[in-house]
């Protein structure tokens, strides 16, 4: 699974995350380069968390159901 998440460029949002805003009007006061950056790691953490899911069986998938981010899904995984 590593492998896969490393082929569509998804590994680093996993073992990194990254960094979400505490509310909506904090992510409203970022600048538009950082508002882009946001959308591309949230894009990137919804591919990673659909790759994962494809990944478990219905047992498993009870234990990260709560996760919210791709990284939170991968520590309880190890």
């Amino acid at each position: 699974m590593k492998v896969f998440l490393g082929s569509q460029e998804c590994i680093e949002i996993v073992q990194y995350g990254y960094d979400e805003p505490e509310s909506k009007e904090v992510e409203d006061t970022l600048q538009e380069a950082e508002k882009q950056v946001l959308k591309a790691n949230r894009k990137k953490d919804n591919k990673a968390k659909t790759i994962i899911y494809q990944g478990l069986d219905e047992a498993i998938f009870e234990i990260i159901a709560s996760a919210k981010t791709s990284k939170a899904i991968w520590k309880a995984l190890q």
